[in-house]
Formats: C-alpha cells, sequence, structure tokens
C-alpha cells in the first residue's frame, strides 16, 4: 500500500483568519502482517499542547466501518478523506490512530477495564510540517482462540506461604471476572493503557473461560498480552489486577490454564505516591521455587532498566492493606515479595537459587499489575 494520504487536521494559530491545514498520511506495515478482518471502527485523536497536564486536551473523530476490512488497503480506503478535525485550542502536539475491534467501537467507553481491543494503531509528534506521516503498528491478529484462567489473590497466598495456600486464594465469587485485552504505552504521556476486555468472562467453578483475541503481534516494551482479573476472595474489598501476562510455570494455575493476580484494592492504595507519580506502571510481584509445593523465594534479586523505573522489596501488607519497603532492599524478603514502579512496559530479569528467569511486566496506570514468577 505504501504511504497514502488519509485525511487533515485544522490547525488554527493566533491572528489567522483561516486554519492552516496539516495532511495526515497513512503508511501501511511493510510486511503487512496480521488479519485485520475484526476492525470495525478508526478513531483519530489530535493531541494538544498541555497534554499531559490536562487529560482532557485532545479532540477525537471516529470512522465506524461498514464492511469487515480484508486488508490495510481497504481500511485506507474505507477511511480515505473522510477525517476533518479541529486541533484543540492549546495548539498540535501530535496525532495518534486507532484500529479497533469491538461492538459500537466508536462510542467511548466509561470503564477504563472494558473497551475495544486495539488492533493497530500509529502516531506521529506534530514538529510544524505540513505533513503528518502516521505509521501503522500491528497489535493483535484478529483470529480468536480459547482460554481459561485463575485469579489469584497474591497477597493471600504470600500470607499463606506456600501453594498450598491456591485454593483458598483462587476462591471466586458472583460478580468476580477476567478478560483478555493489552497494555500499550501512552504515546504521549508516561505509563499504559489498557484495550480489551469488551466481553468479560464470569467466574463458574473457581475459573472463568472464554475465547479472545491471543496473537500478539508487538513485542515488548510496544506492547504486551494482558489480563484482567477481578476477585473479592470472598472478603469486604475488592481485589482486581490489570498486567501482562508472563507465561511460563504457574503457582497456582494447572495445565492448560493461565494465572492472574490480583491485588486488594486497600493494598494497591498504599502504592508510595511519589514513585508512582514519574513511574505510574505499578507491578506486584512474588518469586517461588519450582518444586512442588511452590515456596516464596527470600534472597531473589529482580532487575529492571533503571532509566525506566525502579524496584522496591516489601514485606507483606498489614490488615489494613498499608505495607513498607524492607530495611533490606538486596533482595526480596520471605514473602518473596516486590513491587516494579515503571514508566512503560519492562523486562524484569529475576535471580534465585542460582537460576535466572526473564520476564515482561507491565500495569495498567489506573489499577496495577501482578505477577507470581515461578523460578526454573
Amino acid at each position: 500500500m505504501g504511504t497514502r494520504w488519509l485525511g487533515v487536521v485544522a490547525l488554527v494559530t493566533a491572528g489567522c483568519v483561516q486554519p492552516a491545514i496539516v495532511d495526515l498520511e497513512l503508511a501501511a506495515p511493510s510486511d503487512l502482517q496480521g488479519d485485520v478482518s475484526c476492525v470495525t471502527a478508526i478513531e483519530l485523536r489530535v493531541i494538544g499542547t498541555s497534554y499531559p497536564r490536562d487529560h482532557s486536551d485532545f479532540t477525537r473523530q471516529c470512522v465506524p466501518l461498514v464492511q469487515s476490512p480484508a486488508s490495510y488497503e481497504a481500511i485506507h480506503e474505507a477511511i480515505r478523506g473522510r477525517f476533518d478535525i479541529a486541533v484543540p485550542e492549546s495548539g498540535l502536539a501530535g496525532v495518534s490512530l486507532l484500529g479497533l475491534a469491538g461492538t459500537d467501537a466508536c462510542t467511548p467507553s466509561e470503564l477504563f477495564y472494558s473497551t475495544p481491543n486495539l488492533v493497530f494503531s500509529a502516531s506521529a509528534a506534530y514538529t510544524g510540517d505540513a505533513t503528518l506521516t502516521l505509521a501503522a503498528e500491528p497489535n493483535l491478529d484478529c483470529k480468536q482462540s480459547s482460554a481459561t484462567f485463575r485469579v489469584v489473590d497474591m497477597m493471600a497466598l504470600a500470607a499463606s506461604g506456600s501453594s498450598a495456600g491456591c485454593p483458598a486464594a483462587m476462591t471466586l465469587g458472583d460478580g468476580d471476572f477476567t478478560g483478555l485485552g493489552t497494555l500499550v504505552p501512552d504515546r504521549f504521556d508516561d505509563g499504559l493503557v489498557f484495550f480489551g476486555n469488551d466481553r468479560s468472562w464470569p467466574a463458574a467453578n473457581d475459573m472463568t473461560q472464554g475465547t479472545g483475541m491471543v496473537t500478539l503481534l508487538q513485542a515488548a516494551p510496544r506492547s504486551c498480552l494482558a489480563a484482567i482479573g477481578v476477585s473479592n476472595n470472598g472478603l469486604p474489598e475488592i481485589g482486581s489486577g490489570i498486567g501482562c501476562i508472563i507465561g511460563g510455570p504457574s503457582v497456582c494455575a494447572g495445565p492448560g490454564e493461565l494465572e492472574i493476580a490480583s491485588i486488594r484494592d486497600t493494598v494497591r492504595q498504599h502504592a508510595d505516591l511519589a514513585l508512582a507519580s514519574r513511574f505510574p506502571a505499578i507491578t506486584y510481584g512474588s518469586v517461588w521455587s519450582g518444586a512442588a509445593p511452590r515456596l516464596p523465594i527470600a534472597g531473589a534479586e529482580v532487575t529492571i532498566d533503571p532509566r525506566r523505573g525502579t524496584v522496591v522489596y516489601i514485606d507483606p501488607p498489614a490488615a489494613d492493606g498499608s505495607f513498607s519497603a524492607r530495611r533490606d532492599q538486596s533482595g526480596t524478603g520471605p514473602s518473596g515479595l516486590f513491587v516494579v514502579y515503571a514508566d512503560t512496559i519492562v523486562r524484569a530479569t529475576i535471580r534465585a537459587l542460582g537460576t535466572t528467569r526473564t520476564v515482561t511486566l507491565g500495569g495498567s496506570n489506573e489499577t496495577a499489575g501482578g505477577a507470581l514468577v515461578v523460578m526454573p
């Protein structure tokens, strides 16, 4: 398809009677990877210069697709010339384009944890040129696959001190659910945005089952396959998590099942606010031995790129959810618990018991992620 004209944005500058016009071009991926037939809408966002100080400083226009597109070429033909959108009064900082899949995908979701899926995206910062080229980046393949999830109350499991506590930590009740999606970096801010869970999977028999898009076309740190898990585990307060699926062996889930860690609201509310203001993508994690029964590992070392965030080793939370950093920050304590504060998706290297494992970590800005890491 190459690079093709897409539409225009009207840039209103001080003292000008007529707005300046900025042309938009769409560049398809060079290898045209991925099935895009599930895309139902294309949303254009024009970002103002006050963003992210003011998260409302953007304008948007969304074009629903009448027919299922067979290719990026078909998407381009369906939307070419249909975008004509004004720039926020603060000025033009950049533009992003979202290829969305879901029912009524043009209607903004009121729930951050239930949105259309992001099949592809494109973004560009404005540098004063008359043309902005938006290079499409595939995110998900439209192919559907089935999955089974177990939601684990991370702190209840840590308190039990053994995988023998898994049955109690995996208890699900009415109203608990899971869902699939992706976490992607906010192109004009720090942290991560969740897309997906347009259809939640309700709990039954302490598990959830459903069908969704699970073929990720981007590698970290551009995206990660993510899951949301909501569980109150029989407690008054809700626990939840939206985090990258790390894969590999599980602490509690059985063969063929995926594990989602949930973190109680009362715990998440005690995150370090100073760190969270700089690194808003938070993941709570714990490190476990590989032999049965699985046990939390003391002395595990977790490292990430220090330019992207920091690791804090913590002790188990008190009854009110409060927790504190351990005095000894050389590794995990007896609970195996740690917290990663990051500004994007990160690769974390864990060293324990003479072995090493690397996992992809990330959590939604609006909540937090969780990871139960089993060492080889």
